[in-house]
């Protein structure tokens, strides 16, 4: 059985309220929030 794989995602504001996106190869060169996977029982 696989289990759901823990993710996070951030949203990142500069000074002048721009966001931080970042283009991403594993979608077809689209914008996305960074972010990530986590390992079970990574701290």
């Amino acid at each position: 059985m696989k289990y759901p794989e823990p993710t996070v995602g951030a949203i990142i504001f500069n000074p002048d309220n721009k966001i931080l996106l970042c283009k991403s190869h594993k979608w077809n060169n689209q914008y996305i929030i960074p972010g990530g996977h986590i390992e079970l029982g990574e701290v």
